[in-house]
């Protein structure tokens, strides 16, 4: 099923999921596949289901509402993004157009898989320049827990592809 999401002033198209009832931009119709590239649309799907079935994300961030893209350094085009109203995730896919994210997260691969790990603590992933990070950084360090969780679960999603 189409529905609308009006975000400000731009007017974006998506599936409603219809297990999860989440918002998907750029999901394609069909079966997934055994393996899913991380950051695609359906990766971020999951992704956003995940979001909203961890209290540290969803009840920690519940105060808050942002866009936040995720993108891969070896490869900036290949990006996810997922908006958050209030703490909960209510779309999740491709990058929309004239949407423009309040945070943006880049890193290699590398360096994802050892955050969704847990090897490597959001804290020093972003004062290491390991996560590039454009969004308000006070923000982002008053709420280390929920970002910890959010970094984490990239490495919680079933069937990540990483190859670039």
């Amino acid at each position: 099923m189409l529905v609308s999401l009006l975000t400000s002033v731009n007017l974006i198209l998506c599936r409603r999921s219809p297990t999860t009832g989440l918002c998907v931009v750029g999901h394609q119709q069909g079966e997934r596949n055994m393996t899913t590239p991380v950051l695609s649309p359906e990766w971020m799907q999951a992704y956003g289901e995940r979001w909203n079935n961890t209290e540290a994300t969803r009840q920690g961030l519940k105060k808050m509402s942002m866009v936040i893209e995720y993108r891969l350094a070896e490869d900036e085009s290949r990006a996810g993004q997922i908006q958050v109203v209030l703490g909960e995730v209510v779309r999740a896919g491709a990058p929309a157009d004239g949407v423009k994210p309040e945070f943006v997260l880049t890193a290699n691969t590398d360096t994802w898989q050892r955050l969704g790990r847990g090897e490597l603590p959001a804290s020093k992933a972003m004062v290491t320049r390991k996560v590039k990070f454009r969004g308000p950084m006070a923000v982002a360090l008053a709420n280390l827990p929920s970002l910890e969780a959010a970094m984490n679960m990239m490495g919680q999603i079933d069937g990540t592809d990483w190859s670039v």
